[in-house]
């Protein structure tokens, strides 16, 4: 069984924004998971905060829902262009 990791203000805001930006392109979380060539169920724990996310599925992510990092983790209220 998995707990959930420590939530924190930024955190949350991150896995809102994360499953917002799925939503928006469209994408199924199977989908989303195979952008980052992640397995669904590992994806689904991203989503809802059970697993941490590695800084090259973050960096993936990113570039897949084309946004800053900074933007991604929720530091950032501006939708920034991936590399920009």
């Amino acid at each position: 069984m998995h707990r959930k990791i420590e939530e924190t203000p930024g955190r949350e805001k991150m896995l809102i924004r994360l499953k917002e930006l799925r939503l928006e392109r469209g994408y199924s979380m199977t989908q989303a998971a195979r952008k980052i060539f992640s397995h669904p169920d590992t994806y689904n724990r991203y989503e809802k905060g059970i697993r941490e996310i590695p800084l090259d599925s973050l960096m993936l992510l990113a570039k897949t829902y084309d946004c800053s990092l900074d933007y991604l983790a929720g530091v950032s209220d501006r939708p920034r262009k991936y590399g920009r």
